[in-house]
């Protein structure tokens, strides 16, 4: 059997934890110090708060599609980061609580969006949450009501896809913070959940497998030729007649174009994990795959994010990030659509450049049926912004979210004119 090639688009991060010890990025782990930092009193009277009348914390979806947001504010604390995947191929999002600033310092409400922004990026298919409590302490916990009203607040989709979530050095208050949250919220939460008392336990749970470059590279004799994930452009163009559309797009985008223009959420829903998986290792041995079952309609969606998204390079390309990134900045926008103009047609790569008009045409297709679909550009901005374009800095990558998803915009906007005659 060939060996698929593994992706994991971004670096490994080192897991800090101050000052109690150090985490390494080469999967072994050193002790760190406990620390409890919240009272019952104080837990108790927050999780009164949630069902009383005179507590009403503004839901966190109501701005979650402005793209004009920047959380450049909240990204320089670098409360997240993205580990990895973890030995079940789920991405792994790290939470390190000892990296929250104080109370008056942050919005908790802003730190919430910005978590669901970036969890947009993944939580189309399955993935684990590692919380590191350390560091949690009376001066910068969020208050519990907004806790209970971020999950209540997440689409089912957040809460369908996290398989697991692990507490790292669990105190007996964050224990009865978590109890407090499945009890309120979902019982099937308790289900996820895992407290992880020393790193060594978490280290046989979640081994997470990286190399430097954060790519895993096979050789090209155990690459079969009718790959699609994983691979470059410029080696399925090379391996498919000169074609530079690769196969799993046409498939799955004849499908979508077909059955799915006035599916609400198209792109924004979950699918089955298993039929993605199957369909995926079909799409890899070069085998002819038919959708058919209207539930494909969102493995399709999926199928064409994870294709993007495990490009080893993004479409738009490594060296192009900072320019992208930049553009947005021009205040004209007449300028701003030449500058971008001509970054599609003379820094891109040819089968980068037609990949993405053929796909910008397609979802140009789906806003025009965005009165059904529910999917405005701007929704489709943030679905796609960050499968068309990363760093290779995770953390870079967060900060210029904002910037990312405008860039986005401006290209399905401008679909005629920034994809005219190359």
């Amino acid at each position: 059997m060939h060996q698929l090639v593994r992706v994991v688009k971004r670096p490994l991060t080192v897991f800090h934890t101050e000052p109690g010890g150090t985490c390494e990025n080469d999967g072994s782990f050193k002790s760190c110090a406990d620390n409890n930092g919240l009272d019952n009193a104080a837990i108790k009277k927050d999780a009164a708060k949630v069902n009383s009348s005179e507590t009403k914390p503004t839901s966190i979806h109501q701005s979650l599609s402005e793209l004009d947001d920047n959380f450049r504010d909240i990204a320089k604390h670098r409360i997240l980061s993205v580990a990895g995947d973890d030995k079940n191929g789920r991405p792994v999002i790290v939470f390190s609580a000892y990296r929250i600033p104080p109370i008056h310092s942050i919005d908790h409400t802003r730190l919430f969006r910005y978590l669901l922004c970036t969890l947009d990026q993944y939580v189309e298919n399955d993935y684990t949450i590692v919380y590191f409590h350390y560091g949690l302490t009376s001066k910068n916990k969020p208050a519990m009501s907004r806790v209970i009203q971020l999950y209540r607040d997440l689409d089912r989709k957040y809460r369908k896809n996290i398989k697991a979530l692990f507490v790292v050095h669990p105190s007996s208050t964050i224990k009865l913070i978590w109890a407090t949250v499945a009890k309120i919220a979902s019982p099937k939460f308790s289900r996820k959940l895992c407290y992880v008392t020393r790193l060594h336990d978490l280290q046989n749970i979640e081994t997470c497998r990286t190399k430097a470059s954060g790519v895993f590279y096979a050789t090209p004799a155990e690459i079969p030729k009718s790959q699609q994930f994983g691979v470059s452009l410029t080696w399925m163009r090379e391996n498919n007649n000169g074609e530079c559309i690769p196969p799993v797009m046409l498939t799955s985008v004849k499908f979508l174009r077909e059955t799915a223009l006035e599916v609400e959420g198209i792109f924004r829903r979950s699918g089955n994990m298993k039929t993605i998986k199957d369909i995926t290792q079909m799409f890899n041995k070069g085998f002819a795959v038919r959708y058919s079952d209207p539930e494909d309609i969102h493995c399709a969606a999926v199928i064409m994010k994870r294709f993007l998204r495990e490009l080893p390079e993004p479409i738009l390309t490594f060296k192009l990030y900072d320019t992208v990134v930049t553009s947005t900045s021009i205040p004209d926008e007449t300028e701003k659509l030449k500058e971008m103009w001509h970054i599609l047609h003379n820094e891109l790569p040819e089968e980068n450049f037609v990949l993405l008009k053929f796909l910008m045409e397609f979802l140009n297709e789906v806003l025009e049926h965005s009165a059904v679909n529910k999917m405005t550009a701007k929704n489709l901005a943030i679905v796609f912004g960050p499968n068309l374009v990363w760093s290779k800095s995770q953390a870079a990558s967060l900060d210029g979210m904002a910037q990312i998803n405008s860039f986005t915009l401006l290209l399905l906007e401008n679909v005629s004119y920034l994809f005219g005659t190359r």
